[in-house]
């Protein structure tokens, strides 16, 4: 039996896994196998074909959709002709989403790939497929960064762009600045304008574009250029120059953009870009993570409406858990925790019974977010027993007949932890609790925390959690 020190960290902690670049510890492989597997068929279908395809992702809150698209990310990094970019739209509204789109996009190109799958960045890549001359002129080096090196000559890059330009729409600023952009690659300045960002007036000066644009519109036009630039740049078929590389965008935290649910208006402008991104472009995939039961049906509705099926759109679910998965997800976490799985049980302290009965209770919604929470409260409650020198049967801390256990799990815990603090600050005013708590929050500012989403009620008001 493995021993469990009482005041080890809880493995059940994190139950809301939001990066998209790496996957977390205790990762389960192929925990989303038949929808990641499609995807990547539909990837490699674009790849021979040359046409454009939309994928629709549909999934529950805590599905494990951000977790897929660090998987997809994973699997294609070694493909040197795929370039991979996660745009999350969380945070912002229709006006400004083509702004928010070249802002990511452009942080993706300029993400470095790990060494194992060869080092460079998108942008890099893209490049060396397209002009492949210009990949020999540089020895094939991808570490671009290193200043130390030789530098490539700008111009041989200048030359082909413009010649690659009288084919395709480049946009003139860009056309300009990428062959100084990898003359310099620190140039923090040619950063910042290929993200969108606003400018000194002297850096401005110095690239030669314009500090500000006079409207919004206007500024959104000019996002909408430079996101168009890239991808012809990326997909155009040219006939005579390089090869296209596949760009596969994914949109995630898109719910954000629809918060009235009664207006179609996000709905459309959102489909309009996906179709305006396809239709001038012959190597990309679109991938939308939405969830059920909200916009998703409407946003559908005016997908198929647009004639996006000639482009080929795809809607794929991902399933709840089944108990086969459930007891993977629980045992990986826990071997991450602990290095080494327990030889009697792998989901000791959990047990199997308590994964059984919480499987039967939610046979068609069961989460892997879900059931984390649902482990880090039983887990808890073992630790708490540890604590106190006794440890309970390894038996479920919940009624199976009942719905809502975990419900009722969560809100014994918030009742523990309402007593706790009623006993300390009942005599207090409300401005007096604030000003004995706020001191003590804004000293542990540098600790963990947590975003709580679609927790049950009463605790929908709860924002984060301090761990």
């Amino acid at each position: 039996m493995i021993s469990y020190s009482s005041d080890a960290s809880n493995p059940f902690s994190q139950h809301q896994v939001d990066d998209t670049v790496s996957l977390p510890p205790g990762n389960v492989e192929n925990l989303h196998a038949d929808v990641v597997g499609r995807c990547l068929q539909i990837i490699n279908e674009v790849r021979q074909k040359k046409h454009s395809q939309s994928i629709l992702v549909v999934g529950e809150a805590g599905s494990g959709k951000s977790h897929m698209l660090a998987d997809l990310r994973r699997r294609l990094s070694p493909q040197r002709d795929v370039v991979l970019a996660g745009i999350r739209l969380g945070g912002i509204y229709s006006g400004r989403l083509w702004r928010q789109i070249r802002e990511r996009f452009v942080d993706e190109l300029l993400r470095e790939y790990p060494p194992d799958v060869g080092g460079g960045f998108g942008l890099l890549r893209l490049l060396e497929n397209r002009f492949p001359e210009w990949n020999a002129k540089q020895g094939a080096r991808s570490g671009i960064y290193n200043l130390l090196s030789p530098k490539p000559p700008s111009s041989s890059l200048k030359e082909l762009i413009d010649n690659f330009s009288r084919g395709a729409d480049i946009e003139p600023n860009l056309r300009r600045l990428l062959p100084k952009f990898f003359s310099d690659p620190s140039n923090l300045a040619i950063r910042d304008w290929l993200r969108g960002k606003y400018l000194t007036e002297d850096d401005a000066k110095e690239l030669g574009v314009p500090v500000a644009l006079p409207t919004e519109d206007a500024e959104e036009n000019a996002a909408e250029q430079i996101v168009y630039s890239l991808l012809q740049l990326a997909t155009h078929a040219h006939p005579s120059m390089g090869t296209p590389t596949v760009t596969v965008i994914c949109f995630d935290e898109v719910e954000g953009l629809f918060s009235d649910h009664e207006n179609a208006h996000p709905a459309r402008r959102f489909a309009g870009i996906i179709i305006e991104l396809l239709a001038q472009t012959g190597t990309c995939v679109a991938i939308t993570f939405v969830r059920p039961n909200t916009w998703s049906e409407k946003l559908q509705k005016v997908l198929e409406f647009s004639h996006l099926q000639k482009l080929r759109q795809t809607q794929l679910t991902i399933p709840p858990l089944n108990l086969e998965k459930a007891v993977d997800v629980v045992k990986a976490r826990l071997e991450a925790w602990t290095k080494k799985p327990c030889e009697t049980d792998p989901t000791y302290p959990i047990g199997r019974e308590f994964i059984d009965s919480l499987y039967r209770q939610h046979l068609r919604n069961l989460t892997p977010r879900r059931l984390i929470m649902a482990c880090r409260e039983k887990f808890n409650h073992w630790q708490s027993s540890a604590d106190q020198g006794r440890l309970e049967p390894l038996v479920p801390t919940v009624d199976p007949s009942s719905d809502h256990s975990i419900d009722r799990v969560l809100q014994d815990c918030w009742d523990r932890l309402c007593d706790q603090f009623t006993r300390k600050f009942t005599d207090l005013c409300f401005d007096s609790v604030v000003g004995v708590t706020l001191p003590w929050i804004v000293s542990n500012w540098h600790a963990n925390l947590s975003l709580c989403e679609d927790l049950p009620r009463p605790f929908g008001d709860i924002n984060f959690v301090l761990r």
